[in-house]
Parts: C-alpha cells; structure tokens; sequence
C-alpha cells in the first residue's frame, strides 16, 4: 500500500536502498523510511545569520512585526516585509515573547526572567517569575494589557498591566495558553481538554480532545469567531468549532519536524517577506523556521477586510461624557489589529459616543488634523490604550442665543462631520454640562485653530434634540445678541491699578446689591492690555465699573472690574461735572464782575449829575 508523507519544503530528493532522503529550501537534510511514515531531520541550517533560527522556541506577531525567540542563538530576531533584524538586547535562551497591544515588547529568557522593550524597541526593565526553577515556556497579553505566563510546570500566573506580581489561576498542568480574540477571555489546554479561565480565576473545561490528539497538543490560538486551532505534537492541525466541540472540521499535513507554537497572524507583508492578516503562523522548531499555514486551508474567520467603519456606524451622542483622551495608537477600520486608517499621537483627543464597556475596541470619531475638509477619522481603537475620561460640570449659564442669521448644530462636536440642524438668529438654547479643558468649560477639538465646543439642547420640528455649537456663535449669560453688538465696542482697555506691577484685574458679579469677585474658572482676570467696552457712562469716582468683553472660549461677556483698572478713551463723568462746574463759575463770576460794574457806574453817575 502507498505511503504519504508531505514534503512541500524539499527542493529534491534522492533514494538510496529503502531511504528516501530530501534537501529543504532550508537547506537543511531530512531522511524518510520507506513506510513514508517518519520524517526525520539528519542535518538543520541552524546557524546565527540574520534570517536563520536555532530552536525558535515562542512567537509573536502584532504592530507590523512578527518576532521570534531564537533560543539557542541568545537572541529575539524581528521580522516585518522588508526583512529580518536582531533585538538590541543581551539574552539568555529567550523561550517567548508576545507583543502587546500598545506595541511594548516581552521576552522571557533566563528561565524566569521577563524583559519588557518599549515600542521602539529599547529596554525598560525586567524583573522575575516566582520561584528559583520556574522557567516560562509561553507569553501571552490581553487587550487590557494584561500580561500571561504560562510556566513548565503548566500554572498560568497574571501579571497586571505594569506591574511585576506574578498571581497564580487556574489548575497547574495546563500545555498551552491563548487569549480568546473576541471575548479577551484566558483559554489554556490540558493533555485532553481545552479550558476557560474565569475572572476570578478558576478553570472550567470547555471541550475535550482526549480521543482525538494521541500524541498530545503543543500549542493552541483562536480566531475572530473563537474557533480553536490545535497544533498536535502529531504535526497536524486541528480546528474545534465552538458548537460542535468534538467535530474535526479540518486537518492538513503541514510537514512539521517539531511544531511547537501556533498563532493567528496580525499582520499584512507584501515586500521582501509576504504574509497575510488571518494565516496562522508555526514556530517548526524541528526544521528551524517559521511555517505560513493559509487562512483559507482552515477557514480562518477574520473580520471583514473591505468594510471600514462609517459615520452611520455611531451611536447618537447621549447624555454619557463622550470626550476621551488617547495614548499614542492605531485607529483600525474592524474591531481588529487590521487595515489601519490612521496613527494618533499621544495625547489625542477622541469622541467615543457609545462606550462599551468590557470590550477590548472602542469605535471612535475624532477630527483629521489636516484640516476642516478632511474626512474625519472614524476606526476602532483598544479600550487599554484609552487615558482618560475627562468628565462633564455644569454650563456657566443656563440658556445662550445664536448670534447668526443661520447658525448650525453638529451631531458631534467635530466640523469634519455634517451638521445635524441649522437654528436662527435670536434662537434660545439650553446649554448642557459638558466637558472642562484647562480649567474652561467646553470641549477644544484637535484642529490647529482650536474651536471650542458647547453641548446644547434645542427645538426642531417639535422635537427636543442634543447637539454640539461653536462656542463663538452663540451668546452666554442669558443676553439676546439684539440688546447689544456681537462684539463689544471698543472703549477702554484694562491696566494695572498698581502701577508697574502688571497685575491683571479681577472680574466683579454684582448680588443682592454687593459687588463679589467671580469664583468661576473660566472667568480668569483680565490682563493688562484687553480691550473692553464701558458700559453707558464712565465714572471715575466709583469703585466698580460695568464692561463687557470677548472671552475666547464663551463670547461676549459682561461683568464688573474695579474703576482704577480701566483706561477709558471718552469722557469722564467728573470730568465732565468738573468743566460744568468751572463754566458755572466762571459765568457767576462773569455776572458778578458785571454786576460790581453797573453798581459802580451807576454810584458815579448819580454822583454826577447831581445839581
């Protein structure tokens, strides 16, 4: 009866007696018996040129780069499409490593150390496994930056997200360790069973395997519909579909030597290396070199590669605080490490409208600083790589009026996206609690021009709806834009009331009759040079003075500042009293003159003509 046996990496073979023997595009030697039943490897290419591997132990792929714990050279090679370099660092028979999702690198070599390389690549600390022979054969993160060891003894320790704690789940005994793709979830598998670790850590058997992988399993991953894939110490790979536990699906004789490690690759090579999104990658230690097993041979499930996010994709924005702040971060079109549509650099501010919790992607919106004509940029990005929340406070007033003829309201509080409604001129709003940045009360988008944001209610139609205006449109402090100009007129400019000193002034409410400071924050004081608008008269005499003002991130303002802070160009009401006073005077003066005048005459012309 014929014999099979895969040999899909020879380049040639030979036949001598009842030996076939065969070279691998390796250029490594391997001999078959004449059953065509065992394959075994007389000669490897192992060596410590750039490329090649000398028992290639764990794998990774993630951030365009797979990388490979090339054990017996010392060393982490790093490869993406156009080639192959080599982990600055000094190890010691590195077992494995993984990549985590905010792109930092973890090795584990000297039995139980574990090496952590920020995104570029440079060292940041290590620290240890508990235990002085506790040796970590795998490593794997979840999407909340959680990082997993698994040890030779088979326990699964948790290391939280920056620290060093090594927390034991789980049983001991477990062969291999995978984080579930769509539910962040721990999976390990047993000699016979792949189990589920709970959240607080126990372990619960999910299927079995126990009459189907003879030889035992070596690795296990999942894929996007959380099927597994089993890699038997067999050489064959098995696929369980969650439904139909016991069920082979698939299997493929791939010609492995060893196969140790499999995972589902996460990147996309078309240069001098070629992979694509959704192959499952094989760490053959036997023949020393990584293995590409086709997606399609096992019907790998990977999201949808040509439907990217849309606007129509985002939830109404609600009453929730909407405003995140990201770390530096890929935006990805699916829920899933592919097809990036955009780079955002630290410190990005993004609008979540519908947060998930407990999912490791997040859909965003937030504006492409190219420009207002630009697309916004709306994708996925990982829950773990979110900063902060900034949270919403009370509006400084309570209704506002749109200051232009046709004034539009936006959906989200971004002008890459269409604006939902348009109000009109003189149109009362309510004005929301919303978010407060440096201390301000409105949300600054992330153009260059920085447009600050208000969250409004407003009428349309005869519906209440929740939209989001610039806050330069609009008037606060219950003022219609009709009683006044949009903008102050220019009258006077603050100065300092202690000369040479440059203090600013302080902004004055008048209740109940008393003039008190404004506690608000977003009411600073003004500096010395602001230019201001005195309202009706300026009187020098008095301690307080009305003005108004354009406060960049609300409108035009109207409060009190103390007198002796303004420069006023027109006239001054003592001033004015002052000239009245002295024209008085000098017109009584002028009469009185007078009068003393005709008095005299007259006594001298008496005086005169008297017989």
């Amino acid at each position: 009866q014929a014999g099979k046996l895969s040999g899909v990496d020879a380049v040639t073979i030979a036949v001598s007696g009842d030996t076939v023997y065969g070279i691998t595009q390796l250029k490594s030697v391997f001999r078959v018996n004449a059953a065509l039943s065992v394959r075994t490897e007389l000669l490897a290419s192992a060596h410590t040129e750039t490329g090649f591997f000398y028992a290639n132990a764990g794998i990774a792929s993630r951030k365009q780069t797979v990388a490979v714990a090339d054990e017996r050279n010392n060393r982490v090679q790093l490869i993406d499409e156009n080639g192959t370099t080599v982990l600055d660092a000094t190890l010691t028979a590195p077992k494995a490593v993984v990549i985590g999702y905010a792109g930092n690198l973890f090795v584990a070599h000297d039995r139980g150390t574990i090496s952590v390389f920020d995104s570029g690549h440079k060292f940041v600390r290590s620290f240890s496994a508990p235990g002085e022979h506790t040796v970590i054969t795998d490593l794997q993160t979840d999407a909340d930056n959680n990082l997993y060891a698994l040890s030779s003894e088979g326990q699964i320790y948790k290391i939280a997200a920056g620290g060093e704690t090594f927390a034991a789940i789980g049983n001991p005994g477990n062969r291999a360790l995978t984080i579930g793709r769509i539910d962040n979830a721990v999976y390990a598998a047993t000699d016979t069973t792949v189990d589920v670790i709970e959240s607080d850590g126990r372990q619960k058997v999910l299927f079995s395997f126990e009459n189907t992988l003879s030889n035992g399993v070596a690795d296990l991953c999942s894929d996007y519909d959380n099927a597994f894939y089993l890699l038997g110490k067999d050489g064959i790979v098995y696929k369980y579909e969650k439904l139909s536990m016991y069920a082979v699906t698939e299997q493929k004789d791939l010609g492995l030597i060893d196969g140790t490690k499999i995972i589902l690759n996460a990147v996309t090579f078309t240069g001098k290396v070629r992979a694509s999104f959704g192959d499952l990658l094989i760490s053959d230690t036997g023949a020393h070199a990584v293995k590409v097993v086709p997606g399609e041979w096992l019907h790998v499930k990977t999201p949808a590669l040509d439907a990217p996010a849309d606007i129509d994709d985002l939830s109404p924005a609600t009453g929730d605080e909407i405003i995140y702040v990201m770390q530096a971060c890929d935006v990805y079109a699916q829920a899933a490490e592919i097809n990036e549509v955009a780079h955002l650099k630290d410190n990005t501010k993004v609008i979540i409208p519908a947060f998930e919790e407990g999912k490791p992607f997040q859909l965003i919106l937030t504006d492409d600083p190219r420009g207002y004509e630009a697309d916004p940029i709306i994708g996925y990005v990982y829950t773990s790589l979110i900063t902060k929340r900034l949270p919403y406070a009370a509006a400084p007033s309570q209704d506002c009026y749109s200051y232009s003829p046709s004034m539009d309201i936006y959906p989200y509080p971004s002008l890459n996206t269409a604006p939902a409604h348009a109000v009109q001129r003189n149109e009362k709003l309510a004005l929301l609690s919303f978010a407060y940045t440096e201390d301000k009360y409105g949300y600054t988008d992330n153009f260059p021009t920085k447009n600050t944001w208000y969250r409004v209610s407003y009428e349309k139609d005869g519906e209440r709806h929740i939209g989001y205006v610039i806050a330069d449109s609009i008037s606060m402090r219950g003022e219609n834009p009709d009683d006044r100009n949009v903008y102050p007129r220019v009258n006077a400019k603050i100065i300092s009331k202690e000369k040479g000193k440059n203090l600013p002034a302080t902004l004055y409410e008048k209740i109940d009759g008393q003039f008190v400071p404004i506690t608000d924050t977003a009411y600073k004081p003004l500096d010395v040079g602001t230019e201001v608008e005195v309202i009706d008269s300026f009187d020098s005499s008095e301690k307080y003075t009305l003005i108004r003002y354009y406060h960049e991130g609300i409108g035009t303002v109207q409060c009190y500042v103390e007198t002796a802070n303004l420069e006023y160009d027109g006239v001054n009401t003592v001033v004015i009293v002052a000239v009245v006073i002295i024209i008085v005077t000098v017109i009584l003066g002028a009469v009185l003159v007078t009068r003393v005048v005709y008095v005299k005459r007259t006594r001298k012309l008496s005086k005169e003509t008297k017989l």
